[in-house]
């Protein structure tokens, strides 16, 4: 008879008894597929270890993962042992036989599920890619469905650097403010799921971070923002972060709604952000995204530091190459002077020649161009260029221009 805690019946109970088989050498993308159907399979056995929501989906997790993933702990059940302990009382003999038996469900079970996952593992990848766990006399036994994983996203399924950046492009695309929130955050959701499998972590403030440039990119969600940086820092959760945003996302759409039914094209203008700021409004607006980014950064906690170690760094350096050009030009303005000096006195020595030339012969003064617009990836247009910018946004990069954007802020474009 097959039960619920046997390998059999644990299989036959996953809502994916049977995965498709993987032809050939695996690699990332089809291991991540593989990936995902087994944790649904693990997190539908239940138990009440772990919070009890989630199953035994810590299986196929570190524990770091699993409590970044559910906010709790799992404790793997130990081994009750061959026989429960003996009591004098037969009361206290009877409840210590109920809880050893308990004990016991609960550490097969467990047990089982992890055989269970390790046997469609081992059904769905071919054995030669397997083969460095394999004990010639006991087989699978000593390693674990997480091991087995483990193995083969190492050997088979790395993520190098340009997956990682690739990662971050796409987690920092730009979001349209028309689609649903949820688009927002399930994009970045699914760029952190990514970065764990590369061995990157992205934390919670972190995710709100990228949110909140994506938000303030779109120009429609400026007091949303401002509403959310009055919060106390206890409460700036990445849920607490979706409900915020949803809950704006719909009121925006519910004056869009009345202001198209009652005709007022303006105030639906003014929702958009359609109407162009008049000066004052648009340096408030500069100064207030300067202030913006500063606090994106600070909220990044490690990564914002050394963001702004790195602008010090090329503030320092910026100084110190113009303090080496001012005395340059210092010394060449002294020769000239010297050089000018001596070819006014050798123009009085000759006859006829005039005292000081004419007004109309004077050098005339140079004046240094006006500085020509560029363009960052994180301010748009502006003085300065990807590459110098001092004040950078999370997902900075350098190699942004006005021709290729790389997904970079348009204000001002």
């Amino acid at each position: 008879m097959v039960t619920t805690t046997g390998v059999d019946g644990i299989i036959a109970a996953f809502p994916k008894s049977t995965i498709p088989p993987i032809h050939g050498e695996p690699d990332r993308i089809t291991l991540i597929a593989m990936h995902k159907l087994l944790c649904a399979n693990a997190a539908s056995i239940t138990t009440n270890l772990g919070g009890g929501n989630h199953g035994h989906l810590s299986l196929l997790m570190t524990a770091a993962e699993y409590l970044e993933e559910t906010q709790k702990v799992f404790t793997p059940p130990k081994n009750p042992g061959e026989d429960p302990s003996t009591t004098k009382d037969p009361n206290d003999q009877a409840s210590e036989n109920d809880r050893f038996k308990r004990h016991v469900r609960v550490f097969e079970k467990y047990q089982n599920t992890d055989k269970a996952l390790k046997q469609q593992i081992e059904e769905t990848i071919e054995s030669d890619y397997l083969s460095s766990l394999h004990n010639e006399l006991t087989g699978y036994s000593r390693v674990t469905s997480l091991q087995m994983l483990q193995h083969l996203y190492k050997t088979y399924g790395r993520i190098d650097d340009t997956d990682i950046e690739k990662n971050n492009e796409k987690m920092m695309t730009a979001y349209d403010p028309e689609l649903p929130i949820a688009k927002l955050t399930i994009q970045l959701e699914n760029g952190r799921k990514f970065a764990h499998l590369g061995k990157q972590t992205i934390t919670e403030s972190m995710m709100i971070s990228k949110g909140i440039t994506l938000l303030r990119n779109t120009g429609v969600f400026h007091d949303d923002i401002k509403e959310w940086r009055r919060r106390p820092d206890t409460e700036k959760t990445w849920d607490a972060f979706k409900i915020h945003f949803q809950m704006a996302h719909q009121e925006r759409r519910t004056q869009m709604t009345t202001a198209g039914n009652g005709g007022y094209n303006a105030a639906a203008n003014n929702i958009y952000g359609e109407l162009p700021p008049d000066p004052i409004q648009e340096l408030q607006e500069r100064a207030a995204e300067s202030l913006e980014t500063i606090s994106d950064g600070l909220s990044s906690h490690q990564d914002s530091i050394s963001e702004l170690t790195q602008a010090n760094a090329v503030l320092s350096n910026t100084n110190t190459t113009m303090a080496a050009q001012l005395a340059q030009m210092m010394n060449q303005m002294t020769t000239m002077q010297a050089l000018l000096t001596q070819k006014l006195g050798q123009s009085t020595a000759q006859p006829h020649a005039p005292t000081s030339a004419p007004t109309s012969q004077k050098t005339p003064r140079v004046r240094r161009p006006p500085l020509p617009w560029d363009y960052c990836w994180s301010h748009g247009k502006c003085k300065h260029s990807s590459t110098v910018c001092t004040i950078r946004k999370a997902g900075h990069k350098e190699e942004a221009t006005l021709a290729n954007k790389l997904g970079g802020s348009t204000y001002g474009l």
